[in-house]
């Protein structure tokens, strides 16, 4: 069966993900920067960690609430009829209905939900846990360089090594938005989907960490690290407009 056009579970969704996502970036980053501007290094700064990762709590269970909502919503809908009769009123829809269906069925919508669910769920549960021990490789690290021609060195591999710590979830992110292209048979997205993983690949091999200065404080920039959180903020938040612009009910 079909729900009504003007619902927009999927897209909406989606852009309440992003914006938790983008909420909490933006304090992630307002902390970062005050974290800087410490005695402590940021890696070091106990502190400016246990904040990041009440944050990250916060994010997970506000996507799940958001999600369990949706899920909720539109399986109230689907449970006006019997699972029996969902093929029969589908063919009754598009008989009556026609052009002023959603531009996926209910069911699909389910499934599409379950895969984001999953992503920025249970992937970003990963995510955070592999943040954690990336962070207490880099301070092992730390401590047994000193500074001068090392310390450059050191600067190089954290630079290197930092996309790893961003890659599973990078390439879950992706994944779904291919996996949502696939179902609405959408070249554009799929198309997106490569240029975005180019792009982390060229980060990933050709750039170095930028420095730029703030006021007093100097805040080193990793590139795959801005495409990442670019990705799975704006990038989520735009690939949900651009589903409930271009598609009826989703």
């Amino acid at each position: 069966m079909y729900i009504q056009n003007r619902k927009n579970i999927l897209s909406g969704t989606l852009m309440l993900s992003a914006g938790v996502r983008i909420l909490t970036d933006s304090v992630s980053a307002v902390l970062h920067y005050r974290a800087t501007k410490s005695t402590l290094p940021t890696f070091g700064n106990v502190s400016y960690w246990h904040a990041q990762n009440v944050l990250s709590v916060i994010q997970i269970i506000c996507t799940a609430v958001v999600f369990l909502m949706a899920l909720r919503r539109i399986r109230h809908y689907r449970n006006v009829l019997p699972k029996e009769e969902f093929a029969e009123m589908a063919k009754l829809q598009e008989e009556v209905i026609g052009d002023g269906l959603s531009s996926l069925s209910s069911y699909s919508i389910v499934q599409l939900l379950q895969v984001w669910a999953v992503i920025l769920i249970g992937v970003q549960i990963i995510y955070d846990v592999n943040a954690t021990i990336y962070r207490d490789m880099i301070i092992d690290m730390a401590g047994m360089i000193s500074s001068g021609e090392t310390g450059a060195v050191f600067v190089e591999i954290y630079n290197d090594s930092h996309g790893f710590k961003y890659m599973g979830m990078a390439v879950a992110i992706m994944l779904g938005i291919y996996v949502t292209g696939i179902f609405l048979k959408d070249r554009a997205l799929k198309i997106a989907v490569m240029i975005t993983a180019l792009g982390f690949i060229s980060a990933f091999l050709f750039f170095g960490m930028q420095i730029i200065q703030i006021s007093s404080v100097q805040i080193g920039i990793v590139w795959t690290s801005v495409i990442f959180h670019l990705l799975e903020t704006a990038g989520l938040f735009c690939m949900a407009l651009y589903i409930r612009k271009h598609y009826k009910g989703v």
